[in-house]
């Protein structure tokens, strides 16, 4: 997926910022990162709060197993809180890391968490 911004704008505006980036950016060349694309906030927040302080294998593992849970898909917040703690517990997620899961569900459900034409303007 394209980057939200132009690239190119960004090196130069950083070369000319700052000239030991510019050295980096001319040594290694320009950007290449991509960006994986998701379908809403809470979907990006919940896979964050699976790989947070997690090695990318564990983490890999775990969201595997989560998204089990739910027939291969990201929940929904609404499942995410009908999901039973325990079985959230089974597939690897700590306790505390189900309590912010579940935080995030219901304030996304509350509006709390903003959908993403609302992100787009801030």
């Amino acid at each position: 997926m394209e980057l939200p911004f132009d690239v190119e704008a960004a090196e130069k505006a950083l070369t000319s910022a700052d000239p030991l980036m510019g050295e980096v950016i001319a040594t290694y060349g320009p950007c290449a990162m991509t960006i994986t694309p998701f379908q809403s906030p809470f979907e990006s927040l919940f896979r964050t709060i699976i790989y947070q302080q997690l090695s990318t294998v564990s983490a890999n593992a775990i969201y595997g197993r989560v998204l089990a849970l739910f027939e291969g898909k990201v929940p929904t917040p609404e499942a995410t809180l009908d999901m039973a703690a325990d079985a959230f517990r089974e597939v690897g997620m700590s306790r505390q890391k189900i309590k912010y899961a579940q935080d995030l569900a219901q304030k996304t459900l509350e509006g709390t968490v903003p959908e993403m034409t609302a992100l787009a303007h801030l």
